[in-house]
């Protein structure tokens, strides 16, 4: 990365736990996305660079949602905002609702590359993707 110049980059939390900052001193950036956020990377990397926690179904794209302005917590942090998309928390059992503020609920995500279904496989496409909520 140093011989690169490599100032940001996007790896997985369990990939990123293997860094330290020391050992690449011109990042500036780093995105952790692909699992849980782990917040002993947040104790470590804050000092140092701009971190990001990124989200994206393989459904739609490879980013979009962000969360920049990470702070620690006991909780998971929220996943962030769209970006380039609009995305709704809506109740589990009935899509048409929103979920309340801080319920659980499932994510939807309405963007212009979001995939029209699985290849060659209907019933997972109706299974997963619905029609806009009324």
């Amino acid at each position: 990365m140093n011989k690169m110049g490599v100032n940001q980059v996007c790896l997985t939390p369990t990939v990123a736990a293997f860094l330290s900052p020391d050992l690449v001193p011109g990042l500036r950036t780093l995105s952790v996305g692909g699992e849980a956020f782990q917040w002993q990377l947040l104790d470590r990397w804050q000092d140092h660079v701009d971190m990001i926690n990124v989200y994206g179904p393989a459904e739609c794209s490879m980013w979009c949602v962000i969360q920049t302005d990470l702070e620690y917590h006991s909780t998971q942090p929220s996943i962030g905002r769209g970006v380039g998309c609009l995305t709704w928390i809506v109740s589990p059992n009935d899509h048409d609702r929103l979920a309340p503020i801080g319920a659980e609920g499932e994510l939807f995500i309405k963007e212009p590359i979001l995939t029209r279904g699985y290849l060659n496989n209907l019933d997972k496409t109706m299974a997963f993707f619905i029609k806009n909520p009324d």
